[in-house]
């Protein structure tokens, strides 16, 4: 496990507003992560290669890593394939490899590894909640979880699991 800077959920949610602001992404609008990838691979901020799905570089099961020495996103191929068939679920996969480039390049964060820390230290806890944020809006999460993956180019489970995440956190019980 690797443990890096605290974050709040609050704090992740401002970091993607950010991002949003940054790149001018209405907040009706669907989180471009590709083209921004692409935008940042031409003006050499950090590298992409895109990997055979049988290339041994990445682990079986990982559809991409970030690399942090090499400042560089590995992605297998079938990641994009499915993008432009219109599968989204790898658009959350990206944009989850987008906040390791951020907490690295941008937010200056310091990396360790240890046996267990905090979720809010955890730097993949992290970037899965940065995903589903800069992904779905949360003030659109009244809307059902169909509407939102059509709106957002995200899967139905990832608009679920948002909205179940949510509806824990600020529901009391």
């Amino acid at each position: 496990m690797i443990k890096t800077n605290s974050l709040t959920v609050n704090e992740i949610k401002k970091c993607s507003q950010k991002v949003r602001q940054y790149f001018h992404i209405k907040d009706g609008n669907c989180f471009p992560i590709y083209d921004v990838l692409l935008m940042l691979y031409d003006n050499e901020e950090i590298g992409i290669q895109i990997l055979d799905d049988t290339d041994m570089q990445l682990p079986k099961d990982a559809p991409s890593e970030y690399d942090v020495k090499e400042n560089f996103i590995y992605v297998k191929e079938s990641v994009l394939k499915k993008l432009e068939e219109n599968n989204y679920r790898n658009n959350f996969t990206l944009c989850h490899e987008f906040f390791h480039f951020l907490q690295c390049k941008v937010l200056n964060f310091k990396f360790e590894e240890v046996e267990t820390c905090p979720a809010y230290c955890d730097v993949e806890w992290q970037a899965n909640e940065f995903a589903d944020q800069l992904l779905i809006l949360e003030e659109m999460l009244r809307f059902d979880a169909k509407f939102l993956a059509k709106k957002y180019h995200t899967t139905i489970e990832c608009a679920l699991y948002r909205k179940y995440k949510y509806k824990k956190r600020y529901t009391l019980i």
